[in-house]
Parts: C-alpha cells; sequence; structure tokens
C-alpha cells in the first residue's frame, strides 16, 4: 500500500526536520480541503464551491476571508492544492453523512438566518 502523508512528529517536537518539494502543509476530510503555505492558509470545500483564504500572520483566528481581495495569493495556494491532489487516490472509507457547521459559533449558541456554516463530512 502506498501512503501519500509524511511523519512530522520530529519537526513538531524540535527534534528534526522534514523535508518537503514544497512550503505546504495540506489537509483533508471528504471534499473539504486545506492548505497553508507561510503565513498563508487556503480552505475550500468542494461540496459548496466555496474558499477561504487566510492570512495567519495577521489573522491568527481566521476572521477575515481574503479569498476575494487577494487573487495572486489565491491562485498559488490553489495551484499547489491542485497539484498535490492531482494524483491522490481515493479515500478507503468514503464519508457516510454530510452536515451543516455553523462558523464561530458553538453549540450552545442558537443559529440566525444569516449565519455562515460549512458543510462538513463524516
Amino acid at each position: 500500500m502506498t501512503l501519500d502523508g509524511q511523519n512530522i512528529l520530529t519537526e513538531a517536537l524540535g527534534t528534526g526536520e522534514i523535508s518537503r518539494k514544497d512550503d505546504a502543509l495540506y489537509w483533508s476530510s471528504g471534499f473539504y480541503r486545506v492548505v497553508r503555505a507561510g503565513d498563508w492558509k487556503l480552505h475550500y470545500n468542494g461540496r459548496q464551491d466555496r474558499t477561504w483564504l487566510f492570512n495567519l500572520a495577521e489573522d491568527p483566528t481566521e476572521q477575515v476571508n481574503l479569498a476575494e481581495t487577494h487573487p495572486e495569493d489565491r491562485a498559488r495556494l490553489e495551484a499547489l492544492m491542485t497539484a498535490h491532489w492531482s494524483d491522490a487516490v481515493p479515500p478507503l472509507y468514503p464519508h457516510q453523512t454530510e452536515s451543516p457547521i455553523c462558523i464561530d459559533k458553538t453549540i450552545v449558541d442558537r443559529p440566525c438566518e444569516n449565519d455562515e456554516y460549512v458543510i462538513w463530512p463524516n
């Protein structure tokens, strides 16, 4: 079996370094994908065809979506994301359900009509 990941424990513990072909970390769950390169982080929800872009150096809590105002950074991270997943194999166990998850709300907060949400695979 071929795995498409890399152990980053030594980097996290500060006892070693990892080598990557680019300066990016990737994550996915079903149709939800994320790439972080340097201070920039791009989220893409394929189910809703929605994109969020954040500059973590200026906005570490990801409050201001820069996807429309920084098209060059968005395109750069989208290109990294496309290249990374171009040869990915489908998951062994696809998600079985999809749930709407409100952004920046806890389970005790009441939903409002204009709440922003994502559809989350699980």
